[in-house]
């Protein structure tokens, strides 16, 4: 009885940790993944990600724990390297995530403006400054319809869910 209750164990608490480890993501920068988010859902929402450092030269360069990504309000985060948002790409990702536009403009001070248009599939975006384009990309769903990938064309950034 005592063996039957351990496996039981066991197997629920691989259970557990095969779903929380597929909520985690993957941040990469031209093609060198840099770290783990382990909690999009909750971050996305605020407009920062933060993400462990998980590779050994970017440790050394950061000398850090984690990389905080954020839009707007600069989030507390003990031992984190920052870096701030400077073409809506947080902005993108949380309303794809959470709306899903067809076609929307999203304007913002000093000649900026964030254009967004979904589909079932995917969204695509560009942010525009003085009128020149300074960012593009796509985010993919996948057929559950979750969040699965954005891809930051112009500046090779890639948040895909492992």
């Amino acid at each position: 009885m005592k063996t039957f209750k351990q496996s039981v164990a066991v197997v629920m608490l691989t259970g557990t940790l095969n779903v929380a480890h597929a909520a985690q993501y993957t941040i990469q920068y031209k093609g060198v993944t840099l770290g783990d988010i382990d909690n999009l859902p909750q971050t996305i929402s605020k407009l920062y990600l933060k993400a462990e450092v998980t590779n050994i030269i970017a440790k050394l360069l950061l000398r850090k724990k984690y990389f905080v990504f954020y839009e707007g309000e600069k989030p507390h985060i003990p031992d984190a390297k920052y870096r701030k948002d400077k073409n809506n790409v947080l902005l993108a990702l949380r309303e794809a995530i959470e709306r899903r536009p067809a076609h929307r403009v999203y304007p913002s001070p000093k000649e900026k403006k964030l254009v967004l248009e979904c589909n079932d599939k995917e969204c695509r975006y560009i942010f525009y400054r003085m009128n020149k384009v300074k960012g593009k990309g796509k985010i993919v769903f996948d057929k559950n319809n979750q969040f699965y990938e954005l891809t930051e064309i112009k500046n090779g950034v890639v948040i895909r869910r492992k």
